[in-house]
């Protein structure tokens, strides 16, 4: 059985971890860049954004300084706060100060660059496809 499909409870995340989350966004951010391309909108502070433009939709790519991913719809007239997001990843935290990136299910997620973004384009693509019938 490996470690992924090894039943583990989370923990709960404490004011101590806020730097190691902190890091933990910066890497996976640095990840995600270079292998997406994306037009930064907020790159000075927290939470960072991103646009990213796939078959003429635009999206936004977020991260927070609090460990976590969030790939949603720009705003639009739709949504004009809080669009649902369409991709999300979030820093669990475990025994033995083990830390892993999950999905919504707390499913760990391969965080490769090409395979992360591989997974953030067919969140895209299912998406893409849920909106043709519109």
């Amino acid at each position: 059985m490996g470690q992924s499909e090894i039943k583990r409870e989370h923990l709960r995340l404490t004011e101590e971890d806020f730097p190691l989350l902190e890091q933990k966004t910066k890497e996976i951010r640095a990840v995600i860049l270079n292998e997406l391309k994306c037009d930064p909108i907020q790159i000075d502070n927290w939470p960072y954004r991103y646009q990213v433009e796939k078959n003429n939709i635009k999206y936004e790519l977020i991260f927070s300084q609090m460990g976590s991913v969030t790939l949603r719809l720009a705003q639009s007239d739709r949504y004009r706060r809080n669009p649902p997001p369409i991709f999300y990843i979030s820093i669990g935290k475990y025994e033995n100060s083990v830390y892993a990136w999950e999905d919504f299910n707390a499913s760990e997620v391969n965080t490769d660059g090409k395979e992360l973004v591989k997974s953030m384009e067919a969140c895209m693509v299912m998406y893409e496809n849920s909106i043709k019938d519109l």
